[in-house]
């Protein structure tokens, strides 16, 4: 829309209208000229001739925003299509490779349960007779009582490993109102503190007529025999204790006492 006004100082005629602007899309920006003429009716003639300019101007700018629209909804577009493009193209890869996964696992499966047939029918399923059943059980027990037979064969067979090999050098008896008696006796000095508490449950065995008892094991070389015969006198207290191997009491009231390192009781019995 277009004016033309006449200012009242100079008395000369303006020009003002308003053109597409570029930034806003709209057509807000004003522009005005000076016509150079007083005449009303030359001025109305030059409006004419800008309106057209102004008008071809707007028309040209509008063609150019519709071409760059245009440009934009088309690029648009082909953005859109490729993208729909794209996804179904994955989508259908995606599907078919587990269609082809699922087919192979639906092959090996069939594969398998005929190889399991085959297998079942070239070697079947024996179920067993009553009578190989009996014989089962049979044989089952006779393993059991061999199994029990050789474990009792196996703990006599440890006993006597864990028995060491003994000589009594003396015995001792006290008075009868204490039914008391003590046994020396030798025994090698590699052996196990098992093994002479062993010997001493063996010995309280054989001298259970009497109700204590009194067991001291020495080592069987000169100074333990001597010991056990209760000549020490001459062997020193290192000796003594290295060759005193162990002490065993025994009576009703205390119970059982077993010490594999008597050397703190060297001169008490």
């Amino acid at each position: 829309m277009s004016s033309i006004y006449k200012k009242g100082r100079d008395g000369y005629f303006y020009y003002q209208t308003y053109i597409l602007n570029t930034e806003t899309g709209k057509k807000d920006k004003k522009i005005f000229h000076s016509l150079g003429t007083k005449d009303e009716k030359i001025a109305e003639e030059k409006k004419i001739l800008l309106d057209r300019r102004y008008e071809e101007k707007n028309k040209n700018q509008g063609n150019q925003k519709f071409k760059r629209n245009k440009k934009l909804y088309f690029y648009s577009i082909i953005l859109i299509s490729m993208v729909i493009y794209f996804f179904n193209y994955f989508q259908n890869l995606f599907l078919k490779k587990e269609s082809d996964l699922f087919s192979s696992y639906s092959l090996s499966d069939t594969l398998n349960d005929e190889i399991k047939i085959s297998s079942m029918a070239k070697n079947p399923i024996l179920v067993p007779s009553s009578e190989n059943i009996y014989q089962s059980k049979n044989h089952s027990i006779d393993t059991i009582m061999t199994n029990n037979n050789d474990l009792n064969k196996i703990k006599d067979d440890q006993e006597i490993t864990l028995l060491p090999t003994y000589k009594i050098i003396r015995t001792e008896r006290l008075p009868n109102s204490f039914n008391q008696i003590k046994v020396y006796a030798t025994i090698d000095s590699i052996v196990t503190s098992d093994g002479m508490l062993f010997l001493c449950e063996k010995l309280k065995e054989e001298y259970l007529e009497f109700t204590s008892i009194i067991i001291c094991l020495y080592a069987n070389n000169k100074d333990g025999i001597e010991m056990a015969k209760n000549n020490n006198a001459k062997i020193s207290k290192h000796l003594m204790k290295k060759n005193w191997l162990a002490m065993y009491t025994f009576n009703p009231v205390e119970g059982k006492y077993f010490d594999d390192n008597p050397g703190l009781y060297l001169g008490l019995y």
